[in-house]
């Protein structure tokens, strides 16, 4: 029988219900543990679709390892910059009471029909207008 189970190992509610599923298999059996793939629908069309498009265009910069700014090279490297500029982490200066952009946000806690209208539609009309004129086709 070939079972899936997807965990999520910073809780520990979860990390329990792997011990539960083992705890019930007898006899030999091979454990697989690989990283998560964002293959759901939402991501898939996003990183396999939109920011590989916004990648092509060779115009985001994003730091090597010593720091220094070259071409971004892979659709994570563009999804951190989509997070920093579209879903941002804000606190106040308590000493000015400007607003300070800390970074990005995770997208993953957005719900599905927030990340489609809000988050992604927006990098979409961003980058259909100048300088990147890309032409995105409906997913």
């Amino acid at each position: 029988m070939t079972q899936l189970l997807t965990i999520d190992f910073n809780k520990q509610s979860e990390k329990q219900k792997l011990f539960e599923v083992l705890k019930g298999i007898s006899g030999v059996a091979n454990v697989e543990i690989r990283d998560y793939g964002k293959s759901n629908s939402r991501y898939k069309y996003y990183f396999g679709y939109v920011l590989t498009k916004i990648l092509h265009t060779g115009l985001y910069l994003y730091p090597n390892a010593v720091g220094k700014l070259v071409k971004a090279t892979n659709t994570a490297q563009i999804h951190e910059l989509m997070k920093f500029k579209y879903n941002p982490i804000l606190t106040v200066d308590p000493v000015t009471g400007e607003m300070i952009k800390l970074g990005g946000g995770t997208t993953t806690v957005i719900s599905d029909s927030e990340f489609i209208a809000k988050y992604q539609e927006q990098i979409i009309m961003d980058h259909s207008q100048e300088p990147f004129f890309i032409e995105f086709l409906p997913n």
